[in-house]
Order: structure tokens, then sequence, then C-alpha cells
């Protein structure tokens, strides 16, 4: 029981509209139109929140549950500490400094990683777009269902993952890689689609059932036999085949091969990669295939077979 009132109240001006710190006050927090400039020697205490504004970090330290809304960051130094989020409107250009642990790309957000660092648990939210031309994440990106990780260059860690093995929708977690390094123990879950056209992808390439994994090259080889030739630019071939190898070269020249097996377990050689029958493999030219590429030159002197490769065999 008892009464809720609410008043209009008109807001004053947000001053000053520059801050550059660590020469002025320590401000609570940013409001629309304030521009905060960070520099070696300034320090923001946790929980601080920056809401229609733009922070330009080139040093210093922010401290734990920095939240922005609709803000841009920039960052070419500095530290960000751990549990840092960026909600929907904003953009976090990240060129250097390091951000620590459990960073996440709220839906409607976008973050660029050019350099710098993120720390361990960087997750792509439902309705973010992550960009990754450099820098790197120290280890697991995971990419949600409704996500997109564009991957050109920098490094991406170990334990990465994308879709939700409980996904219980049509909607889709997308990594395109077309440069750049992707971990061991990349996994695929349901909902969860990799395409593949460039870059370095480590040992432990893992498919669950209802992912995809979508590679783009210049020429394929499945347990040996050259599907090249059989192959029309652009038109995907799905791979039905397991505990064979699927070796070959990407669209950007890169030599690549991953073991097809249908157990995550191998009794000679532990944990290795895994393609569940029930995940999508597709193999596709470019539109100008070297198709010549294995002519003349065996497979041995172009690529390195992987240590994980399965039993051989259809």
């Amino acid at each position: 029981p008892g009464t809720l009132t609410l008043t209009a109240a008109s807001i004053p001006a947000a001053t000053p509209g520059i801050i550059n710190m660590p020469a002025d006050p320590l401000p609570l927090g940013l409001r629309q139109g304030q521009t905060l400039n960070l520099a070696a020697g300034g320090t923001l205490g946790n929980s601080f929140a920056a809401v229609g504004a733009e922070m330009n970090v080139s040093g210093g330290v922010i401290g734990e549950n920095l939240e922005i809304y609709n803000s841009v960051l920039n960052m070419t130094g500095g530290s960000i500490g751990r549990e840092s989020y960026a909600f929907a409107g904003s953009t976090v250009n990240l060129h250097g400094g390091a951000i620590d642990l459990l960073f996440k790309a709220e839906t409607g957000s976008t973050v660029n990683v050019a350099g710098g660092t993120i720390g361990h648990s960087f997750a792509a939210l439902s309705g973010s777009t992550v960009n990754i031309s450099g820098g790197g994440v120290v280890e697991e990106l995971e990419a949600l269902i409704g996500s997109v990780v564009n991957i050109s260059g920098g490094t991406v860690g170990q334990y990465s993952e994308a879709g939700n093995p409980f996904a219980d929708d049509d909607t889709f977690a997308v990594v395109n890689m077309t440069g750049g390094v992707l971990g061991d123990r990349f996994a695929a879950y349901k909902g969860g689609v990799l395409n593949i056209s460039g870059g370095t992808v480590g040992e432990y390439l893992s498919a669950y059932p209802g992912s995809e994994i979508n590679v783009v090259g210049q020429a394929f080889m499945l347990d040996g036999i050259d599907l090249t030739g059989s192959l029309l630019a652009g038109i995907p071939l799905t791979i039905t085949d397991r505990d064979i190898v699927l070796e070959g070269v990407l669209a950007d020249g890169t030599p690549f091969s991953f073991g097809l097996n249908s157990s995550r377990h191998d009794p000679l050689l532990g944990i290795v990669g895994f393609f569940d029958p029930d995940a999508t493999l597709t193999v596709s030219l470019v539109p100008e295939p070297i198709s010549a590429i294995f002519l003349g030159v065996g497979m041995g002197g172009v690529l390195i077979r992987c240590r994980e490769s399965g039993p051989r065999g259809r």
C-alpha cells in the first residue's frame, strides 16, 4: 500500500564537457556529451559508468565493473579491470592496453580489436558484433547464439567456442575467419557456424551435433584422394565421411589438416579433433581455384598432418 510519484525535473548541463585525467578531478561517471581522456597516472575506481559519452584511454587504470552505454571507448594503452561491459549502442576500439577477464559485448554493441589484449573469458552476446584484426584474446572467446565474430588477424586463444549445446531455436553464432590464428580446442556447438577461408586453426578442432564448419580453399584432399578437380567453384560439397583426414590449402594459401574423428578420444593419441556425424562439414573452392596445386608435389611437401589424425579408412 502506498503511492509512488514520478516528477520530471530539468537536468543541468554536464560539466565540464572534457575531462583530462589525472590533471582534472575524478568524475563519478560520464553523461551525455562528455569526453574523458585518461592518461598515465590517472585512475578510475570500480563500477564506473559512461552513458552517451566518449572515453579515450591512452594510459592509467580503470577498476572493475566498467559499464558503457551508448558510448565510445577508444583504448590505446592502460588497463581495465575484470568484469566490464559494453552495452547497447556502444563501440569499443581496442588498439592497445589490456582488458582483464570477464569482458562482455552485450546486445547492440560492437567491439573492434586491432591491438592490445583481452584476458580470459571474452563473451560476444546475442546481437553483438566483434571484429578482430590484431592484438589477442588471451584465452577463450565465447560467441553466443545471435552474435557475429569476424577474425581477420590477431590471435584468439584456446578453449574458444561458438553456439550453445542447449540452443532451442534456429538462431546462429557465426564466426568468419579470413586470417589470424584460432587457438587449440575450438569447439562449435549447436547453432555455431565457423566459416574458414584463411588464417591458422589450431589442433583439436571440434564440431558437435547441430554445428556447421564451412571451409573455402584452393585445393582439398580427403583420405589422400584429391577432391579439387571434382568441385565447382563456389558450390559447397558436404563431407559426411568420418574417421579420416581432410586437408588442403585455404583461400589465402594457408595449408590445413583436420582429423575428422567421430570420437573425441583415441586409444593411442588421447584427445583428438572431433567431428560428430550430426555436424555439417562443407568444402568449396574459391572462384579461381589452383586446381593443380597437388600436381607434381606430394602432400608431404605442402602439408603437415596434424597429430590428432584419426584412423584412416572409410
